[in-house]
């Protein structure tokens, strides 16, 4: 660490990269807030800092409010008008999370960008295990995009994201679907056919639906997929 002189006055200036090596980290739910008094206020977010150092390091079990994550591992660099989100690796029991992105300054004006690529051996313990009521069962999962929001990362929010996003999960099951038509078809489809012929016809007489594969390609824009 050195310091400078900066208008006049003293400036601190790292020179030296940071690590940090943490055992456990809980994050907490952000406290809920009536929606009227949201729209009220005047969104004004500080600048990404100056001359921040670069940053590396992994947190051994991260988790938000009860939902265990797994290994966070992070390498963050200052840019002249930002930050850089050089490498994110979170390694879960059902997930594995790979990030990067930028955090950029300019003219007052706030712009969040990230990359990921998403890969899970059960999409549905994925969604249990983050406190939601997964409707599909199994399913290996495989997700990749590239988004953007005119916000600080912090300030993210689902009606501000633009961008695109791909999605495919395979060999799984849709749960609690009620008998009808759809399992009539199942019997039929030529994707199936395999099973079938192995006598195989658990997906069709068994609760649920079951699948091999399910994909889609999004847009995003102001938070709603096309």
């Amino acid at each position: 660490v050195r310091t400078e002189p900066a208008n006049g006055g003293q400036g601190l200036t790292w020179t030296l990269p940071v690590r940090i090596a943490m055992q456990r980290l809980t994050l907490s739910k952000r406290s809920g807030q009536p929606e009227e008094e949201r729209a009220g206020q005047s969104k004004e977010y500080s600048p990404p800092p100056d001359n921040l150092p670069r940053i590396s390091g992994h947190i051994d079990q991260l988790q938000y409010a009860e939902h265990p994550l797994g290994r966070l591992e992070f390498d963050i660099r200052s840019l002249q008008k930002g930050l850089r989100l050089q490498r994110l690796l979170l390694l879960g029991e059902n997930m594995r999370l790979h990030a990067s992105g930028d955090w950029w300054y300019d003219a007052g004006r706030h712009s969040t960008s990230l990359k990921y690529d998403l890969t899970s051996p059960s999409f549905g313990r994925l969604l249990d295990s983050l406190g939601y009521s997964a409707i599909i069962e199994g399913g290996v999962l495989e997700s990749r995009g590239d988004l953007h929001w005119n916000a600080p990362p912090a300030a993210f929010e689902t009606d501000l994201l633009n961008g695109n996003a791909q999605l495919q999960v395979a060999n799984g099951s849709i749960v609690k679907v009620k008998p009808g038509a759809g399992r009539l078809l199942g019997l039929f489809s030529l994707s199936a056919l395999p099973r079938r012929l192995m006598l195989d016809f658990s997906d069709t007489f068994s609760e649920g639906f079951s699948f091999d594969t399910m994909q889609g390609q999004f847009r995003l824009r102001d938070g709603n997929a096309y």
